[in-house]
């Protein structure tokens, strides 16, 4: 082959230079480019032919063939049996077969099969010969080529047929003789050979093509008979189940399917599989009676999909929808690419094998009512099989649900446009119909809840246990209140067997929060229950992660009046509830973040742990963990009720090493709420409990909080140390800042074995780093003596800046 291509080359320039005195370059290297791309087609032809006569002479010396699968491309992929091995032939089936055969097979007077060619078309036939020996159609295979005047040849002999001429395949079809158990192959000769079929697997549901079911709480159960060789090994489950719940009854062989309640329409793929073998049958299903929309599946009573693929049907709304798959198949998902804009796979949480998949058809709509449609392709590689289901959504009219539709301004006008863009988000779709030109979300008024008595967050985190809550869904983009509020925000969650984060927002990444007021003087966010996975709460935000907050005001109270067991760790603010690189307020004060709501722990939870498996509650944030995170001029106005772990007026927690960056600012802010333990009436010991005006604790690295005032009272019923900044600081700096309020708790003073050293202090009731140019006022006392006249205790002074060790770790000198 690779000669002929030489020599045809070789000639090319002779030919151009007879034909013409002068050429055009570029014109002759297209000639030649056309000649090379003819070359390699014929190459690859030829190997084509190689391969065909290889599958026929593998056919022919198989004792049986098992199974015939449709590749659906033209083709099969057949399994035969010789010697109990099994080999697997790929064979290209076309009536298009070359107008002029030049190989085929015949039946020598011995009773066996020979190759044979032809030299004039078909019309006469002479035995292939190698060594001057026939060649038997077992044994090997003759070779095809091209010779240098582009006919074909068989070993090497001209065929007397030009390569050019149309030549698809050799083999013009394989049919199934089932009343004689034979496979029958047709040649384009004419010729036929058959060989044995026993068929390794077969599966056949007693079904209609359509099954009706007339009462959503009702099953149709349906027979099925599993054959073939293999059948007394073969297992029958459900591949996958579309709106439906099928449960396989092996002892009696019934397959029993239910509708889900309120489905229209459902399906399933049912599968049997022995070793390698496996064959799947769909079933259909429709609610009611009468079947109205047949004509859209069935065409000359088939299926006009290919392998009665199951059809999806949605509309243009936003849709979420799952495909159950058998817990006993590992399936793998994928989205043809003409869907992979608007057809979203959502994952569920990593597990040994997944058995509910998650959908969702992101909202469509245009003005010619033109369809769209797509596939979702489930895959089990250990079988190797496949299903595809089409997706088909019918488009929305254009207008309405904050699309912008009609010329309207794009954005969250209503209570439902709210609900509708919540919903999105829940399910991993696009917002992108809410989103204005320069790609912002954008309140057009003020929205009231008042008559929703439950709320699902925007977006959702989720821990495991004691773990950090793990965003699932989150909002990515820009809200933009404009200066509207939403408010009647009066809702309440079971924490017991939901573990998401709760607030306006459930999760928010990369995201930005701007002029935005949430709730009204009344509103109230409410937890009840026994948790047992970390709850992220808060008013605005329960998770946030990378996050850009700016003139948000937060209403709201958040009220934790459920059970929280020891060593569980929660989290709860007015702005958010946990979070990590965060940024909140700016340097303009009209870009403040302000809590006017009241954050409490009401309930008596048995969690009195401190640190990272305590309570973490703060005015504005619960807890802050990694990343740098900034506050600039935010305000907290609202009672920090928080009985154990740590509360502060800003932040309940900054979480840390000091041998790791977790770089945290607090800015020109202020807090002028109560801050106490014990608003409820409850008692706890203080078990290393921690509480500030600003902060409640950190042991974070590089954490500064300077030119901050606290004019809150900070009172420790219970005593812990608690300070007028912070109630414990390790590590970090604290400069300029003023402090107000009074600071009472019970001292214990240090003693000879090491103990105690508790207490109240301006500054912080314990700190071993920099404090300087910070202005002491307010007053720092004994809670039980000063409690109920908290201007009678101790003035604040250079005595008095830090509950423990202030003359070892307080300077006068470094501060006025």
């Amino acid at each position: 082959m690779k000669n002929s291509i030489k020599f045809i080359l070789a000639i090319l320039p002779l030919a151009i230079t007879a034909a013409c005195s002068s050429y055009d370059a570029s014109s002759v290297q297209q000639e030649v480019d056309s000649i090379m791309e003819e070359l390699e087609t014929l190459e690859q032809k030829a190997g084509e032919l190689g391969a065909e006569l290889e599958a026929i002479s593998t056919l022919v010396k198989s004792e049986y063939i098992t199974r015939i699968t449709d590749d659906g491309k033209g083709g099969c992929s057949i399994k035969c049996i010789k010697d109990g091995v099994a080999t697997t032939v790929e064979v290209v089936t076309s009536a298009d077969v070359y107008a002029e055969p030049i190989i085929g097979i015949g039946t020598y007077e011995d009773g066996k099969m020979y190759w044979r060619q032809s030299t004039d078309w078909g019309e006469s036939w002479s035995w292939v010969t190698r060594n001057g020996k026939m060649m038997p159609v077992e044994g090997e295979t003759p070779t095809i080529g091209v010779d240098a005047q582009g006919y074909w040849t068989i070993n090497g002999v001209n065929s007397g047929t030009l390569a050019t001429d149309k030549t698809a395949s050799i083999i013009s079809g394989v049919e199934i003789d089932n009343n004689h158990n034979r496979v029958i192959f047709t040649l384009a000769d004419g010729t036929t050979f058959n060989v044995l079929y026993k068929e390794a697997l077969s599966l056949t549901v007693e079904s209609p093509l359509y099954n009706s079911i007339e009462d959503w709480n009702t099953s149709v159960d349906l027979p099925y008979k599993v054959g073939g060789t293999a059948a007394a090994s073969a297992i029958v489950d459900y591949f996958s189940a579309y709106n439906t719940t099928v449960n396989i009854d092996k002892a009696s062989k019934v397959i029993r399917v239910a509708l889900q309640e309120g489905k229209e329409e459902g399906n399933a793929i049912i599968i049997a599989t022995a070793a390698d073998e496996v064959v799947y049958q769909p079933l259909f299903f429709t609610h009611g009676k009468i079947i109205t929309d047949l004509e859209s599946y069935i065409k000359d009573n088939e299926l006009i999909t290919p392998m009665g693929e199951p059809i999806i049907k949605l509309q243009g709304e936003m849709t979420p929808f799952t495909i159950n798959v058998s817990h006993n198949i590992d399936v793998e998902v994928s989205i043809s690419s003409d869907a992979s804009s608007w057809l979203r796979y959502n994952p569920t949480k990593a597990a040994p094998i997944v058995s509910a998949f998650n959908f969702v058809a992101d909202y469509y709509e245009n003005t010619l009512d033109v369809e769209r449609q797509g596939s979702i392709i489930l895959t089990n590689t250990l079988y190797g099989t496949s299903t595809k289901f089409a997706v088909i959504q019918k488009p929305v009219v254009l207008g309405g649900g904050g699309s912008g539709g009609g010329g309207e301004t794009k954005g969250i006008a209503t209570k439902a446009d709210l609900l509708e863009f919540a919903k999105a988000v829940n399910a991993g779709g696009s917002t992108s119909r809410w989103e204005n030109s320069d790609g912002e979300i954008c309140l057009l008024q003020d929205i009231n809840l008042s008559d929703e008595s439950s709320w699902t967050p925007i977006g959702f985190a989720q821990a495991e246990g004691t773990g950090t809550p793990a965003p699932v869904m989150s909002f990515k983009g820009v809200f933009n209140g404009q200066g509207h509020c939403i408010s009647g925000i009066n809702v309440s969650f079971d924490v017991t067997s939901n573990g998401r984060s709760i607030g306006l927002f459930g999760s928010l990444e990369g995201a930005i929060i701007k002029n935005l007021t949430v709730g009204a003087e009344g509103d109230c966010i409410t937890a009840t229950g026994n948790p047992t996975s970390t709850i992220a709460m808060a008013a605005v935000a329960g998770y946030a992660a990378n996050t850009t907050m700016t003139n948000v005001i937060n209403n709201v109270d958040v009220i934790y009046d459920a059970e929280c067991p020891n060593g569980l760790p929660i989290g709860i603010g007015g702005i958010t509830g946990y979070g990590k690189s965060l940024s909140y307020g700016a340097k303009n004060k009209a870009d403040a973040v302000v809590n006017n709501g009241d954050i409490m722990v009401k309930y008596k939870i048995a969690n009195t742990q401190n640190g990272a498996k305590g309570v973490q509650i703060g005015g504005i944030a619960g807890l802050v963990n990694t990343g740098t995170t900034v506050m600039r001029n935010c305000h907290n106005t609202g009672i920090v009720a928080a009985p154990t772990g740590r509360g502060g007026g800003l932040i309940g927690t900054i979480e840390g090493s000091t041998s790791t960056s977790h770089a945290c600012t607090l800015s020109s802010c202020k807090n002028s709420g109560l801050i106490t333990d014990d608003y409820f009436g409850y008692s706890y010991t203080a078990d290393s409990k921690r509480m500030g005006g600003l902060v409640g604790g950190s042991q974070a690295k590089e954490v500064m909080i300077e030119s901050c005032v606290n004019s809150g009272n900070v009172f420790s019923v219970n005593g812990c140390r608690c300070g007028g900044m912070i109630g414990h600081f390790n590590s970090g700096t604290i400069t300029g800042c003023t402090n107000e309020g009074a600071i009472l708790s019970h001292v214990t003073p240090k003693a000879d074995d090491g103990t105690g050293g508790d207490g109240p202090g301006w500054i912080a009731g314990y700190c071993n780093t920099v404090i300087e140019n910070c202005i002491p006022g307010g007053y720092v006392g004994e809670y039980s003596d000063f409690k109920d006249n908290p201007s009678g205790a101790p003035a604040a002074d250079m005595t008095n800046a830090i509950g423990y060790k202030n003359s070892q770790y307080f300077d006068p000198a470094k501060n006025q």
